[in-house]
């Protein structure tokens, strides 16, 4: 509590705006597969990559950056797995306007799998969200 009274209005707001989605995120995650549920979220599931994930940066204006902040700093601390996802459909939400694409993507480090998933906008990934993205994205299984 004290770290949330330590914020500016502005952040505390922006906090307070993203909480209710990220509570619906999570339930959503619970009975919906991960391409309905980003509909739902006006988020956009790339399914066919048209190029491999490339940083850059994306400018953004002073609310977009607060509720970007604000989704960083609920999932950071989100009590549950695949944080990436959480994290992800969450920025995507409130970005929207921007037509953001999540994409989610595999890699193998260590002689293991593992999974991740980020945004894409304009078809950048924004240095702001990503450090990196040594992920290739996985493609929409064709059915039979």
């Amino acid at each position: 509590m004290a770290a949330f009274l330590r914020r500016t209005p502005e952040e505390r707001l922006a906090l307070l705006r993203a909480l209710p989605v990220l509570l619906r995120i999570e339930a959503g995650l619970r009975r919906d597969p991960v391409p309905r549920l980003a509909a739902r979220l006006g988020v956009r599931m790339g399914t066919e990559p048209d190029h491999p994930p490339r940083l850059g940066t994306v400018e953004l204006d002073a609310g977009e950056q607060l509720a970007a902040d604000a989704a960083r700093r609920l999932v950071r601390r989100w009590p549950a797995s695949a944080r990436c996802l959480r994290r992800s459909l969450l920025l995507g939400h409130a970005l929207r306007h921007r037509s953001p694409v999540l994409r989610i993507g595999v890699a193998r480090h260590d002689g293991r799998v593992h999974a991740h998933a980020w945004i894409e906008i304009d078809g950048t990934v924004p240095r702001e969200f990503e450090r990196d993205v040594d992920f290739t994205p996985l493609r929409r299984a064709r059915r039979r």
